[in-house]
């Protein structure tokens, strides 16, 4: 009879154990997807670098009338191919920081990141810098004519409801 007694306490307490380590990760799980990216857009090419002597040229040959022969190859963003969420920090969680950073990221001709920055700041270090982290874990799709750079908008927010 002792020996039944022991089992079931035992069971007992693995029962609350697992009922409370399920509401613990259903809080985490809650909070993670609190981290989005913006919607409709993952990546977003970065705009074209200035080349004032080739517009120059360009808009001299056109006052000239001489038509342009150049055929132009489009170049189109590169495709995200693993985009992991970034972590919440702590802090930001236990005080409700939320915001949206904007990371410029660099990438190699595999689709590595291979330097990324904060383009638009959210206003907290800690924000910015999981955005970072996270950014520099992603990798992309690189088509023949993609661009080497993008920008990518992460979202921060504690409540996925919230718009």
């Amino acid at each position: 009879m002792p020996r039944l007694r022991t089992i079931l306490a035992v069971s007992l307490l693995v029962l609350l154990l697992s009922i409370g380590a399920t509401a613990l990760l259903s809080s985490v799980q809650r909070i993670s997807d609190g981290v989005t990216l913006d919607p409709g857009a993952r990546a977003v090419a970065a705009p074209p670098p200035v080349r004032a002597r080739r517009h120059a040229a360009t808009h001299a040959r056109l006052a000239r009338g001489e038509a342009s022969t150049v055929a132009s190859t489009p170049e189109v963003a590169p495709q995200p191919t693993f985009a992991p969420s970034p972590r919440y920090p702590i802090a930001a969680l236990r005080t409700h920081r939320e915001g949206l950073v904007r990371v410029r990221v660099m990438l190699d001709a595999q689709g590595r990141v291979t330097e990324a920055r904060v383009q638009q700041s959210s206003g907290d270090a800690d924000l910015d810098e999981a955005a970072l982290d996270a950014a520099r874990r992603w990798t992309f799709d690189m088509p023949p004519h993609a661009r080497r750079e993008a920008v990518l908008p992460i979202r921060f927010r504690i409540d996925p409801n919230a718009r």
